[in-house]
């Protein structure tokens, strides 16, 4: 299954929270910044990348990168400090 880093730049913190809600993000690190996290999804980088769009809407621009498993897996770890 594929997974994905996913930056959120601009808008209001809030709505990040709600964007990675909807994803089951886990955060990137330990610091809980909001507008930056890892998902896994059977979804391609295409489809990725308009459904997080078309959930930040036009004042949060959305930057989505494919990793590998063991990145996904040490962030997680790393995420549980």
């Amino acid at each position: 299954m594929p997974y994905y880093s996913i930056r959120l730049i601009g808008g209001s913190r809030t709505k990040h929270l709600d964007i990675k809600a909807q994803f089951n993000g886990r955060d990137a690190d330990h610091t809980g910044v909001t507008s930056f996290f890892y998902v896994e999804r059977s979804y391609d980088i295409g489809m990725m990348k308009r459904n997080a769009a078309s959930l930040a809407g036009s004042k949060i621009s959305v930057e989505v990168e494919e990793i590998n498993e063991d990145e996904f897996d040490w962030m997680k770890r790393r995420a549980r400090r």
